[in-house]
């Protein structure tokens, strides 16, 4: 089953291309005027949620395995949206997407409330690890994230995609997140400096990406990262069980006493 989800996930490359390529055109245009309704990302989202089911295939009969491509898919996409936003440094666009509430149809749930952007990760490694290693003659620690950094166009920066995936991961670790985001592909990170964050030495950097964080003033950011770090019980950060590598909390690299310090 890992060879037919693989290479139902083909398939769909040209389809995601061409979504990169128009929302880098449309991302590049300034957002925060009152004439772009961002209620069409988060219409299509939720449309392309339900992909993940049987209701919306004409089909009679299918298994844990048979959507497991577009639960790639739709993570995958969702990534190249946040990365998008870094690429083109549109903060108010990847707010928006991070913290608009999602009405999603789920056959499997009886309530019909709004969820997190935490429901756009779909894991297939149970599913595709078994074939992927073997094709490939490695024992990856995740084939979903491996693959999906292979298949990243070559006229996109992987770095952009690693990046989305972390600050998906350092959003839902905020206090008044309940769920949270594993960044499958930071193993992939050559480059440990995550600028996004270190340039918060800036005032004028602060005051552009405050929204991220859902933050008014910078001792509202001071004391949610001191309120990460007093109640996190791993300060060495999570990652994957084999690996050595792990994922810098986020009150470690931001300089927390630091920030807004210089114009």
């Amino acid at each position: 089953m890992g060879k037919e989800i693989c290479d139902n996930i083909n398939p769909y490359t040209h389809l995601r291309d061409d979504f990169i390529f128009f929302f880098d055109k449309v991302v590049k245009i300034d957002l925060k005027n009152d004439d772009f309704d961002f209620d069409i990302i988060i219409k299509f989202l939720e449309k392309i949620y339900s992909l993940k089911f049987a209701n919306e295939h004409d089909i009679t009969s299918w298994n844990d395995y048979t959507f497991a491509n577009f639960k790639f898919f739709i993570h995958e996409l969702f990534l190249y949206l946040i990365a998008i936003g870094l690429k083109n440094e549109n903060y108010v666009f990847i707010e928006e997407i991070l913290y608009s509430a999602y009405f999603l149809n789920d056959p499997y749930s009886s309530k019909n409330e709004p969820k997190h952007y935490n429901s756009f990760f779909g894991y297939i490694d149970n599913k595709i690890k078994s074939y992927y290693n073997e094709a490939n003659s490695n024992n990856f620690l995740s084939p979903m994230a491996d693959l999906m950094i292979k298949r990243s166009p070559e006229w996109f920066d992987k770095d952009d995609l690693i990046n989305a995936d972390l600050l998906c991961h350092y959003v839902s670790v905020l206090p008044e997140n309940k769920y949270k985001w594993f960044p499958i592909t930071y193993i992939y990170q050559k480059n440990k400096r995550f600028d996004l964050f270190q340039r918060l030495v800036s005032n004028r950097h602060f005051e552009k990406i405050k929204i991220l964080f859902n933050v008014n003033t910078i001792e509202d950011l001071k004391k949610k990262l001191k309120e990460i770090a007093e109640k996190d019980n791993n300060p060495l950060g999570i990652g994957y069980q084999n690996s050595s590598s792990h994922v810098e909390p986020i009150y470690n690299i931001i300089d927390v006493e630091s920030i807004g310090t210089t114009r």
